[in-house]
């Protein structure tokens, strides 16, 4: 199904196809092109390690790789044993001090997309859901929350402190948020709604070196500003998504813990 049939046609797609957290909808949007996409409300597919020996089977345990769930194999892993979140049923539970799991996904300047459904705690510093920063520069690309509890976002040279919502405080509470960005602009949407649309600054030269990570900033193979909370659901694409498929995407994410 092509993105154009996709965004006109979307009244007759169904969401869900059945349980295991997999959405024609995400798998259609973050399935295609060069993407990931992890649900994590489903232990199918979660590993203890970073290889497929031992599964998630219980409320508890860690998380060393997590299948991709795109067609693109870029398995979010966890090399070292004490940085792994730990899965609780509907979600991975991020320590805020170095959990963090490593895609293969590098930035593309021209068009990328980040989303997830999270619920972060109540903490004061910036927090990365999915995100990477170059040093050269530096450059970044990255889904984050400021302190305060505030969405906001890191693009080319920006960062929180020009990209954000003042206005938002997510502390204890479900939400889904987006990043759509480019050479030109970027914009934050969260539960549906855009909350901040600004010029882009320095993007075109953001390196295509460092893969992003979900769960902390990968900062040139080191984690930084990691995420303290719930990630229920991410993904990223390399590509700027269409108007029409923003909404149905966000609802596709949000369901079970946000209607959109």
């Amino acid at each position: 199904m092509g993105l154009g049939t996709l965004g006109t046609g979307f009244g007759r797609l169904s969401l869900l196809s059945g349980r295991g957290g997999e959405f024609d909808l995400v798998r259609d949007v973050f399935g295609g092109g060069d993407s990931f996409y992890r649900d994590f409300t489903s232990a199918t597919g979660l590993y203890q390690t970073d290889d497929t020996s031992t599964p998630v089977t219980a409320d508890g345990q860690t998380i060393g790789r997590a299948e991709d769930q795109s067609p693109n194999n870029r398995d979010l892993t966890q090399a070292s044993s004490g940085p792994r979140p730990v899965w609780k049923t509907t979600h991975a539970l991020f320590d805020g001090n170095d959990d963090r799991l490593e895609t293969g996904l590098k930035v593309e300047p021209s068009g990328m997309t980040l989303i997830a459904t999270f619920r972060v705690a109540d903490t004061a510093a910036t927090k990365t859901i999915i995100g990477m920063r170059n040093g050269t520069g530096p450059r970044y690309c990255a889904l984050v929350i400021s302190s305060g509890e505030r969405l906001a976002g890191r693009w080319g040279s920006q960062i929180e402190s020009t990209i954000n919502y003042t206005d938002s405080n997510l502390s204890g509470i479900d939400a889904v948020a987006l990043m759509r960005a480019n050479t030109t602009g970027v914009e934050l949407w969260l539960n549906g709604t855009r909350v901040y649309t600004g010029a882009a600054a320095d993007a075109a030269t953001i390196p295509n070196t460092e893969g992003l990570w979900v769960g902390a900033t990968n900062n040139e193979g080191a984690a930084a500003v990691p995420f303290s909370g719930r990630i229920h659901r991410a993904g990223a694409r390399k590509f700027y998504i269409p108007d029409d498929l923003i909404l149905p995407a966000m609802s596709a994410f949000g369901t079970g813990f946000v209607s959109i």
